[in-house]
């Protein structure tokens, strides 16, 4: 186990221990919220019932019932208080700053008596001390680190801001800290050189026992990497737990360990700088009719830098008759080697490996003689260029085959990828033509309301046309009433007039008669009165 990991399975380890102690336990449940396959919690806590999570299976443990798939964030399968103890180490820098909060809620909720956190908090020094180790892996392997890249892109997560939530959630707690930073980071950075340098396993592995034996224990400094949370419904059993721990880790300053500790990870820094660089030896043997023979072949070395990578680019004059060739790219190493390519001025020539599996475009030679048989076949081969990368794992074969379990995956997620890309493609081209059919569908939709549009605006017309129809008539009905009224009224104008006349002749008759009788001589007149109907016997005078 790594000193970053004995940090802190060895705090859960002695928490546990002390909070069994408190409450007269000899067994607790434990839940790990983001666990990883190497299962590190169970050699920290051997004798407890322990229930592992992650967002995803790891493909080692598939199968495995101790393990099961959990968001941190929102556990709504498990129980309140389900667990005696639950536990997330450096999981919470991970979780997105919009859902600490929930998460820092739901581990409270599902642990019956203590939830532990750690993680890396914001203090300035260790953001700086985390670009710096990013930088130092990223010289070395030319990426940024994993894990680091995410801490930086996140950002750590401040204690105060952490506190102000749990208080505002009426979350018992409380916290320590724990790992110098300027150890933390020069052991990181010794750790990255380290890890692809042959040879180093053993004396990494003394100085990690150094670190569990010696400098553990007093490994707190002015600023210090991460702290420790606490939290509980009993706030005093968290307050009391976390005084217990301070007290562990004041049991001296340990300076004279620390300082032994960062000289051990300067010599190994620099052991892993010079095994970082060796010669490596490739033979080309050339078959001239009487096989593989050693004053046949012809020698070629270059310069292996950090790591166990090196890329080899060899180009031979060949001033022979062969038949064939059989390249050695290496001895006495198992290896990985992959963009094999061999030309000659008779163009590419076909290579076949010799006692090598191949997956993916890598050949995994287990053997510590990898060979490649090259046809010539048949013809005169005046040069030969041979370009390749190669991995190699001198050691332990163990890590040959954890690297090729990892190109095994990454090509098995690679095809399920571009499964799930067709899939995508498949639900897109299912929606588009969805998306036709109902566009064709609102079409005759469209099509069939315009056609009752198209028959109503008809029915409209007829309608309209026997109203203009009607209103014609009635028109024509009143204009032959205007007729009549018109004729009516001359008629009426008429007989007006006509009465008129009448009657201006009878008052001239009348006057011309009145005249007569006042002028005295209406004797004369007697005719004119007999005309006009006024006799003697009318008028009542005598003749």
């Amino acid at each position: 186990m790594s000193f970053d990991q004995f940090q802190r399975y060895k705090t859960v380890q002695l928490i546990v221990e002390e909070l069994k102690k408190r409450k007269g336990l000899s067994q607790v449940s434990v839940l790990e919220i983001g666990s990883n396959g190497q299962c590190n919690l169970g050699e920290a806590l051997p004798e407890e019932r322990i229930q592992y999570s992650c967002l995803e299976i790891p493909r080692e443990r598939e199968g495995d019932d101790r393990f099961i798939v959990l968001d941190g964030t929102n556990m709504p399968q498990v129980e309140t208080g389900a667990y005696d103890v639950a536990v997330a180490l450096d999981v919470f820098e991970h979780v997105p700053e919009e859902k600490r909060a929930d998460f820092l809620k739901e581990i409270s909720r599902v642990a019956g008596k203590l939830a532990i956190l750690c993680f890396p908090f914001a203090n300035g020094r260790n953001q700086l001390a985390e670009k710096r180790a990013n930088s130092y892996y990223k010289a070395i392997y030319g990426k940024n680190h994993i894990w680091l890249e995410e801490h930086i892109e996140n950002g750590l997560p401040e204690w105060d801001r952490t506190k102000e939530i749990l208080d505002r959630e009426k979350i018992g707690y409380a916290g320590f800290e724990h790992g110098d930073i300027l150890l933390w980071e020069e052991w990181m950075k010794a750790l990255f050189g380290a890890y692809d340098v042959p040879g180093a396993e053993g004396y990494l592995a003394a100085l990690e026992e150094y670190y569990g034996e010696d400098i553990y224990f007093h490994d707190v400094g002015e600023s210090n990497y991460r702290v420790f949370l606490l939290m509980s419904k009993d706030k005093a059993l968290a307050e009391e737990l976390a005084a217990s721990m301070q007290a562990v880790f004041e049991k001296g300053n340990g300076a004279d360990g620390r300082e032994g500790m960062l000289r051990g990870l300067q010599d190994l820094k620099a052991l892993c700088g010079r095994r970082a660089c060796r010669q490596v030896k490739s033979f080309l043997y050339m078959d001239e009719g009487r096989g593989w023979r050693e004053e046949d072949k012809l020698e070629r070395e270059t310069l292996m830098g950090a790591g166990n990578q090196l890329h080899i680019s060899y180009e031979y004059e060949i001033s022979r008759s062969v038949s064939g060739f059989r390249f050695d790219p290496l001895e006495g190493c198992c290896c990985m080697i992959s963009g094999v390519s061999i030309c000659s001025d008779q163009g590419e020539l076909p290579f076949s490996p010799v006692g090598a599996w191949a997956h993916d475009g890598w050949f995994v030679f287990p053997g510590d003689d990898p060979q490649f048989f090259i046809d010539a076949g048949g013809k005169q081969i005046r040069w030969l260029r041979i370009e390749a990368d190669i991995v190699i794992y001198p050691e332990e074969r163990g890590l040959m085959f954890s690297m090729m379990d990892k190109i095994v995956r990454e090509s098995e997620q690679r095809a399920v990828d571009a499964i799930r890309e067709k899939e995508a493609a498949l639900y897109a081209r299912a929606d588009a033509v969805r998306d036709k059919e109902r566009a064709e569908e609102e079409r005759d939709r469209i099509a069939r309301e315009c056609q009752r549009a198209a028959e109503q605006r008809n029915a409209i017309a007829v309608e309209k046309d026997a109203a203009l129809r009607e209103r014609d008539d009635l028109r024509a009905e009143r204009d032959s009433l205007r007729s009549e009224k018109d004729a009516a009224v001359q008629e009426k104008e008429d007989m007006r007039h006509q009465y008129a006349q009448e009657q201006a002749r009878a008052d001239l008759y009348e006057e011309a008669y009145n005249s007569v009788i006042g002028s005295g001589s209406w004797k004369v007149t007697a005719p004119l009165r007999k005309l006009f109907g006024k006799g003697a016997g009318s008028s009542g005078e005598s003749p």
